[in-house]
């Protein structure tokens, strides 16, 4: 009796505790990375839960599985389905400050949460996609452009989607490029399973234990 009142306390509790997080519960753990030769480095892993029943799972080591599905809770379990499906973080450009009157232009990069990115590689190219300079931002995630011609704009940074913004020759603007972060290049394959255990649970947190995959299936 008393494991079924418990039981009836959690499935009762965690749609209340998801309204109370902005309709969204953030979870992280750290599991061993393998880079081949031993298991003592540590990976972030972040699962986050949305009160559609939908989550998404990521992870802070680019190249490893990441994917989307739908979840659910059943005797102190969270069961989450894999749809083999994965969220990308889209960037996008911004036209800032055009003067007619400017001499000295800039490309400033930036990701999605606003921090600076400096040593962004940026290439300025022709309409037929010859290089015709290669600079980088400094400290600040600013670049200066160089008084050349080119057509389009290519930005380039480690651990990021790069963007391309083709400009006009009356181009007069600075150029503020907003990264999105890449996707890993692994995504867990639809009908994979990973469960959960609820381990404690209340208005304030949540503490889960991991349990294993079944079905770990990638695809690239």
């Amino acid at each position: 009796m008393k494991n079924t009142i418990i039981i009836g306390i959690i499935l009762f509790i965690f749609p209340f505790y998801l309204v109370s997080q902005n309709k969204q519960i953030v979870w992280e753990y750290i599991t061993p990375s393998n880079n081949g030769h031993t298991i003592n480095l540590k990976k972030i892993e972040r699962i986050v839960f949305y009160d559609d029943n939908s989550f998404e799972s990521l992870t802070s080591d680019p190249g490893y599985a990441g994917g989307k599905g739908k979840y659910e809770v059943d005797n102190s379990i969270i069961t989450c389905i894999y749809s083999d499906e994965i969220e990308k973080n889209k960037g996008y450009v911004e036209i800032i400050n055009p003067d007619i009157d400017k001499t000295e232009f800039r490309i400033i990069v930036s990701n999605l949460k606003g921090e600076n990115l400096p040593g962004t590689n940026v290439f300025l190219k022709s309409s037929q996609n010859e290089l015709i300079e290669k600079i980088t931002t400094n400290f600040d995630g600013v670049a200066i452009i160089p008084n050349k011609k080119f057509n389009k704009i290519i930005v380039e940074f480690i651990g990021y989607k790069s963007l391309e913004a083709t400009i006009s020759e009356t181009y007069n603007t600075d150029l503020k490029f907003i990264l999105g972060e890449c996707c890993p290049e692994l995504v867990i394959a639809k009908g994979s399973i990973q469960q959960f255990k609820i381990i404690k649970i209340d208005k304030k947190s949540l503490n889960l234990k991991q349990l294993n995959f079944k079905k770990v299936l990638f695809k690239n």
